[in-house]
């Protein structure tokens, strides 16, 4: 039987001029100016506001706690 579970799209962002998916962390988002294609080399200037970067920061935060809790060892 066939999976019907439907196709996922890679995470990213398609840059405009090439149709590249950019990849790209939450803490890019809060932490750089811009985005640079690596195929095209297109600049893309982010202009995130500063609630959403404190959010953003929470988020990175408590996924990080959560990658070092699961390789805790007893």
């Amino acid at each position: 039987m066939k999976n019907s579970k439907p196709k996922e799209e890679p995470n990213g962002l398609e840059c405009p001029a090439c149709r590249f998916k950019i990849k790209f962390t939450m803490m890019d988002l809060v932490m750089k100016k811009n985005i640079i294609c690596p195929a095209c080399h297109l600049t893309m200037d982010m202009d995130v506001p500063v609630d959403m970067k404190r959010h953003l920061q929470e988020i990175s935060l408590a996924e990080q706690m959560v990658r070092e809790s699961s390789t805790f060892s007893r």
